[in-house]
């Protein structure tokens, strides 16, 4: 049996508020298997798991530091597409310039920068439930076309 399709099998056997139980495994999956041909729906789960995931260990502004502006976008495209503006607008809030050479070299951020990663990290802490319910659909949602679109377990090297 196919990774993926056993971790659908998973996935609908436990509600939500257990996706952190898998979370993992389906961002290793997708992140590995289909990281060449991303579909936007992916690069978005892949882009809130990681930002969710940050937050809560070292917080949000390590995330925007170092984050991939285009997956931001996209991301932000994908959730304003959904409907899910709450958290489009709550993940758009934290995109900054940390990439600027003025700022990257000593870490000297805006103050007001910190101030907002602060807000959205209590955020996420308020809305961790909305969070896992918003992965949990996006995987359900999308089984359909990510199981017909599974890449080969095996890979031949050129």
């Amino acid at each position: 049996m196919n990774d993926l399709t056993h971790l659908y099998q998973k996935l609908l056997e436990i509600d939500y508020k257990n996706m952190y139980e898998i979370e993992s495994d389906f961002f290793m999956k997708l992140y590995y298997d289909f990281s060449e041909k991303q579909l936007p729906w992916i690069t978005a789960f892949l882009t809130i798991s990681t930002w969710f995931g940050t937050s809560m260990r070292s917080g949000v502004w390590t995330f925007y530091e170092v984050g991939n502006i285009q997956e931001m976008k996209t991301t932000i495209q994908y959730l304003r597409i959904g409907g899910d503006n709450e958290l489009a607008d709550i993940f758009e809030m934290g995109m900054h310039d940390y990439q600027n050479p003025k700022y990257a070299k000593n870490y000297d951020y805006p103050e007001e920068w910190l101030e907002e990663a602060d807000e959205i990290d209590e955020w996420i802490s308020e809305h961790e439930d909305l969070l896992w319910k918003w992965e949990y659909d996006i995987l359900v949602m999308n089984r359909d076309s990510i199981l017909d679109r599974q890449l080969p377990v095996c890979r031949e090297l050129n």
